[in-house]
């Protein structure tokens, strides 16, 4: 928008105005920023887009599953925020296969087993 950008101490102009520094930025700070530049024979201007990434955050759930033996099982693992996370599941440390139709991975980042069966 059109209004002046309030200057404190995380947002301050370095090099006599000709760069702006945004100190520990927060989700707050993403947006649309200009640079106006004016003189007596007119004005131009610079703009910028600020997107600020936040790592992904799994929504809390429970880590124990109980399904009788040859029942689907499902793990919830939502993740909030960033629905471009990418989700990948392991089972004692590796990564479970890709082509198993034991495994699904849902939309929302849950992970189905069919078929389940005893260790």
């Amino acid at each position: 928008d059109e209004a002046k950008l309030q200057l404190n101490g995380r947002i301050q102009h370095l090099a006599g105005g000709q760069y702006l520094e945004i100190q520990e930025v927060q989700p707050e700070d993403s947006g649309h920023y200009s640079c106006v530049v004016t003189n007596m024979a007119g004005s131009t201007s610079l703009f910028f887009m600020v997107e600020i990434l936040l790592p992904p955050v799994i929504k809390p759930s429970s880590s124990i599953v109980s399904v009788a033996v040859g029942q689907d099982a499902v793990l919830p693992c939502e993740v909030e925020g960033d629905s471009s996370a990418a989700v990948m599941w392991r089972k004692d440390g590796f990564p479970l296969p890709k082509n198993n139709n034991k495994y699904t991975l849902l939309s929302e980042g849950s992970l189905q087993i069919r078929g389940t069966q005893p260790n």
